[in-house]
């Protein structure tokens, strides 16, 4: 009996030990299961971000191409604008030339009128004076013709 109740302790001890295994192997089981799930989660993420970065990869070809050809039109708008600037620069040459001439143009147009002036001016004077040498003229001749007259009607003699 006494080895009976010995083993029968021996047993009660092992099955204790048997049942912490047990819960040892059931926690272990439910953390491994854990964990495999966590794993499978995890490549699950890496393949999205593989997905994400092929993605991303493409977007970025795309914008290199996109900015050489926003490079290239840029170079195709600054030769716009040297060229335009340019033919700009000759067209203000080109007004201030026309510029020039009109204010000389407008300059000999206020000359020839105040020449006119003075020439109209001129003419006036002029009138007058023939106006006045014409009363000048007949006073004169009347005055002849009077002579005459008195002198007995002119034959010239009168010396």
């Amino acid at each position: 009996r006494a080895a009976g109740g010995k083993d029968a302790a021996e047993g009660g001890r092992l099955e204790r030990r048997v049942q912490i295994l047990l819960n040892d192997i059931a926690t272990l089981k439910q953390t491994g299961d854990e964990q495999a799930t966590e794993v499978f989660q995890l490549h699950q993420r890496v393949d999205d971000m593989r997905l994400e970065n092929r993605e991303l990869f493409r977007r970025g070809n795309m914008l290199k191409v996109e900015l050489q050809e926003a490079r290239e039109l840029t170079e195709q708008a600054k030769t716009q604008i040297l060229e335009l600037k340019r033919r700009l620069e000759a067209k203000e040459r080109e007004y201030g030339d026309v510029s020039d001439k009109i204010l000389l143009y407008n300059e000999k147009q206020r000359r020839v009128k105040m020449l006119l002036v003075e020439v109209a001016d001129s003419l006036d004077k002029a009138r007058n004076m023939f106006k006045g040498l014409r009363e000048d003229l007949i006073s004169l001749s009347e005055f002849i013709q009077r002579g005459r007259v008195a002198d007995g009607g002119g034959g010239g003699g009168g010396e």
